[in-house]
């Protein structure tokens, strides 16, 4: 029941922004901000679902405190997403990763699952509004094709971009990729 009604609510709430999106209402509140806390947050967020459904889940962060100038409640919306979806499109392999890396020209935060993975001419389609490839459909036919055009959004809105790897059968590693200042 919990799990139902977190999927409600985050459904409802990507359907609320996604209008906010179209009539360009949606604004952002920029403020340097610590990036492992958000993580440490989205780990506890998924502990229950993902250790009842039989997931290993593994956080990969620096030591050192990163920050970001970020929306962080928009930035926790984009990770929602992505986990999310790397929950729903598992299968056997249970296997999730979240990263935290970064360089002297970016940083990155990478959600890597074992799950179904998609072709490669799917890859750009799944940023569309409402698109859902046929075997993601299949596993998962609750979805309405929302969450990664709305990723997608927040990445742009923080001058960012979302990159994904992505094999059929062997899963998918979704990049949000931030410039550093």
């Amino acid at each position: 029941m919990e799990e139902e009604s977190q999927r409600l609510s985050n459904l409802l709430h990507n359907i609320l922004d996604f209008g906010r999106m179209e009539r360009g209402t949606k604004a952002y509140v920029m403020k340097p901000t610590h990036l492992q806390p958000i993580l440490e947050h989205m780990a506890r967020l998924f502990s229950y679902r993902l250790r009842s459904k039989g997931f290993v889940f593994r956080l990969e962060q620096p030591e050192e405190p990163v920050y970001l100038e970020t929306d962080a409640e928009a930035l926790k919306q984009a990770l929602v997403n992505l986990i999310d979806n790397a929950i729903k499109y598992s299968r056997a392999t249970r296997e999730i990763h979240l990263r935290l890396k970064e360089d002297e020209s970016e940083i990155r935060i990478q959600v890597e699952d074992r799950g179904i993975g998609m072709r490669e001419e799917e890859k750009e389609k799944i940023f569309d509004s409402f698109y859902r490839g046929q075997e993601a459909f299949e596993v998962n036919p609750g979805g309405v094709g929302l969450g990664l055009k709305i990723v997608r959004h927040i990445m742009e809105a923080h001058r960012g971009r979302i990159e994904v790897i992505s094999q059929p059968g062997q899963g998918s590693t979704f990049s949000l990729v931030f410039p550093r200042p």
